[in-house]
């Protein structure tokens, strides 16, 4: 038995043989790992560096295409402003020229109530003269009527209203004024 188990000079080199083809073998498949790995890592690298192109493009394009639309919107704004300036401009000087009219409107008011108040002091005085004038006329003829003119009292009131009133009466008036004074 102590035969069986020692080895054999050509069992041992038979076995390096086989181990350093194990060996290779080992090494064939881990280099073909490696490999394998380091494709799939450099496909993974291409199609992550295309997907980033892809994307910085699109990027790209999205960028340069709200640059135009702010620009556009840009210019939209600033001709809706000039044309509100426009408005308001407008607004303003339509503003002003009712203010002109209304300011020149109400001096013509002022200045026809001031025509107004005038005619109806002229009117007040008139009608004011006008009564004066009836009642020195009234008695007058009231005075005239009268026979006696010593202690009587309705010639005496007569008199003394027509006294009052005598800027009313007419230069003939007067002259029988003074004639029924004289008497």
């Amino acid at each position: 038995m102590s035969e069986e188990n020692k080895p054999t000079p050509q069992s041992e080199a038979d076995k390096e043989k086989e181990l350093a083809a194990k060996r290779n073998a080992f090494l064939r498949y881990m280099t073909i790992i490696f490999a394998v790995a380091f494709l799939l890592v450099l496909i993974s690298l291409v199609l992550q560096a295309h997907t980033a192109k892809a994307a910085l493009s699109d990027l790209k394009e999205s960028n340069s295409s709200a640059l135009s639309n702010a620009a556009v919107n840009a210019e939209l704004l600033q001709d809706e402003n000039r044309k509100l300036q426009e408005e308001l401009d407008s607004t303003k000087k339509l503003l002003a020229d009712e203010q002109e009219k209304a300011k020149t409107q109400e001096e013509s008011i002022a200045q026809l109530e001031q025509e107004l108040e005038a005619l109806r002091t002229e009117h007040a005085e008139a009608s004011e003269s006008s009564e004066g004038t009836q009642e020195a006329y009234d008695a007058l003829l009231t005075a005239l009527r009268c026979t006696t003119r010593e202690g009587n009292v309705t010639f005496s009131k007569a008199m003394s209203t027509v006294e009052k009133y005598k800027e009313y009466l007419s230069q003939e008036a007067l002259a029988v004024y003074e004639a029924l004074q004289e008497n």
